[in-house]
């Protein structure tokens, strides 16, 4: 990746927008991702101090996280909710339901139909038929195993299970086989044992399961484009109208959607698009079509990005995500945004963004605002050195140091000492955090055994 080496400052013509958001609770902040092979253990290394960032998304597939039947692997996510927490950051978790465990596919007691035209060529083809009731119980018990599995918070000092973990703040519900609403090709008819009821029953099941699995967490819904060439009312009305009679017919919302075609003026803001026609029943979140440092990562649609960012330069105004992520703001109040890591990482973004931050998310979520956004408990004043380590290390702080503990990635406590430097010769390679007591409180900070 590369990294824009100067630092170009902006001016951005950016008053403090005073929407009159209907009274409910929202997903908040701006979250990196990579797209569709988001892995926020490499993004959390990149930006984990930038200001304005509030966490990051974490994406894996059904057949990666239970590669057996009942054997399941969720140690990247607790590591990645290990390290949010730590940075006082948040975690938005999609688990692809598409991408299904090769043992599911080859049960013959479970129904299967073929994508003709899949959107990911590294995708299979062949996948379970949504409502299968196999396969909805499966990925139920993904779900619970998910929520109950247990894990020491090294902040609070106390175990938590992963549905009540601090850091895990948004999930993206799917059903198997299909993901959330979204059918390019009109396919959907043609699965076998389709109709309108069935499809429309299944989502409501599975949604309620994240729902009641994940209480903490706010849960949404993809929604695109979908058909099955009835007319009156469409697929897309349909669905829309069973989902807030289920899940939004209160003042808290409990399913919102999500779309990831965000840029300068695009999706449309007309009642014929279903997110801001339901703006005020319920909470809309929104991923960038594609990167401003790298518009090609759009594709043939790059320039949408790239045309808005030449208006903007014309009229002298900063040019990037945030011209976006303010015309979400506006149009369907918006305050959660999945912001692509190149631009993260584009140095001449940084001072448009952090304002972005403290005008207009920052006041719409209630967060603290300046410079400095992330509760640093004064972690900045506190080095650990040498970093990376193999021996032994130290600690240099304002304060006087009265103890320090030390927890591997996952949150184990691995050792603890009042006395430096610190043996750490025992340990094994990989990541560690240190939580130090000093006479001005407690603080953190990572370090790397080699």
């Amino acid at each position: 990746m590369k990294k824009n080496s100067t630092l170009i400052v902006f001016s951005l013509f950016l008053s403090t927008v005073h929407a009159q958001f209907p009274q409910f609770t929202r997903p908040c902040g701006m979250y990196g991702t990579f797209g569709s092979t988001s892995d926020s253990l490499t993004m959390i290394s990149l930006v984990s101090t930038k200001p304005f960032i509030k966490g990051y998304t974490f994406y894996s597939k059904w057949k990666d996280i239970e590669p057996q039947k009942g054997v399941y692997d969720f140690s990247r996510l607790r590591i990645a909710l290990n390290i949010a927490r730590q940075y006082n950051q948040s975690i938005s978790l999609a688990i692809f339901t598409d991408s299904e465990p090769d043992w599911l596919l080859n049960d013959n007691a479970v129904q299967k139909w073929y994508d003709n035209n899949p959107g990911n060529a590294n995708d299979s083809t062949l996948h379970v038929v949504p409502w299968n009731p196999i396969a909805n119980e499966r990925l139920r018990l993904l779900l619970t195993t998910l929520a109950s599995m247990t894990m020491f918070d090294n902040l609070s000092g106390a175990t938590t299970t992963i549905s009540n973990h601090p850091s895990l703040k948004q999930i993206e519900a799917q059903i198997p086989g299909m993901r959330g609403i979204r059918d390019i090709d009109n396919e959907i008819r043609d699965i076998p044992g389709y109709n309108r009821d069935t499809l429309t029953s299944r989502f409501i099941a599975v949604y309620n399961t994240y729902i009641n699995t994940f209480p903490k967490a706010f849960v949404s819904s993809s929604f695109f484009g979908i058909s099955d060439y009835i007319n009156s009312p469409n697929l897309k009305t349909h669905l829309i109208t069973a989902f807030n009679n289920a899940f939004n017919n209160s003042s808290t919302p409990k399913l919102g959607f999500f779309a990831e075609n965000l840029s300068c003026a695009a999706p449309a803001a007309n009642s014929g698009n279903v997110l801001f026609a339901n703006k005020s029943i319920t909470y809309n979140l929104f991923q960038m079509l594609g990167s401003w440092t790298n518009p090609n990562l759009a594709g043939n649609n790059a320039s949408n990005i790239t045309a808005c960012s030449t208006a903007a330069n014309a009229n002298g105004n900063a040019s990037g995500p945030e011209i976006a992520m303010k015309y979400a703001y506006e149009n369907f109040n918006t305050t959660y945004f999945e912001v692509y890591v190149q631009d993260f990482t584009n140095p001449a973004y940084d001072s448009v963004l952090t304002h972005f931050y403290n005008t207009v998310i920052a006041p719409a979520c209630g967060f603290a605002t300046g410079n400095n956004p992330i509760d640093s408990n004064q972690t900045e004043k506190l080095i650990i050195y040498p970093n990376p380590a193999d021996v032994y290390i130290n600690v240099k702080n304002n304060g006087i140091i009265n103890n320090i503990n030390i927890y591997d990635a996952m949150g184990k406590l691995m050792l603890q000492s009042n006395s430096f430097p610190v043996n750490i010769g025992n340990l094994s390679t990989g990541i560690y955090f240190a939580r130090i007591a000093t006479s001005k409180g407690t603080v953190s900070a990572k370090f790397v055994k080699q």
